[in-house]
């Protein structure tokens, strides 16, 4: 099935992710589509990768449909995460979900920084 998602035009998904990196000053951000047990970047800045698996995602371990702020990755059962202890070595994150209307998870907004952070 097609996600919702997949019809945004790529220019529009770009912006909304430099604006996201540019307004919080983290040097990591995407907009990704839950697909199948991966989620798939649409639109990044600042992470090399196009898709996640599941093992790799926090989208997909974590309360899927629900924000989710870590201040300091390193700290707490996230450590040995692979996007913790290599690239991008977040130490905070901060996803919001992208819901749709009938509740069906569409995919998330994720900012990074390597550094720990408190809201």
């Amino acid at each position: 099935m097609a996600i919702a998602l997949d019809r945004v035009p790529q220019p529009a998904l770009d912006e909304l992710v430099r604006r996201a990196a540019d307004v919080s000053g983290f040097p990591v951000a995407w907009i990704s589509c839950i697909e199948g047990g991966r989620e798939r970047l649409r639109a990044r800045v600042g992470m090399a990768l196009a898709e996640l698996p599941a093992e790799r995602s926090f989208a997909l371990q974590e309360r899927p449909g629900r924000a989710l702020f870590i201040e300091d990755a390193a700290a707490t059962r996230w450590r040995s995460h692979p996007l913790v202890t290599g690239e991008p070595h977040a130490r905070f994150v901060g996803m919001l979900p992208l819901v749709a209307s009938n509740g069906e998870v569409l995919g998330a907004l994720t900012v990074i920084d390597r550094a720990p952070r408190v809201l």
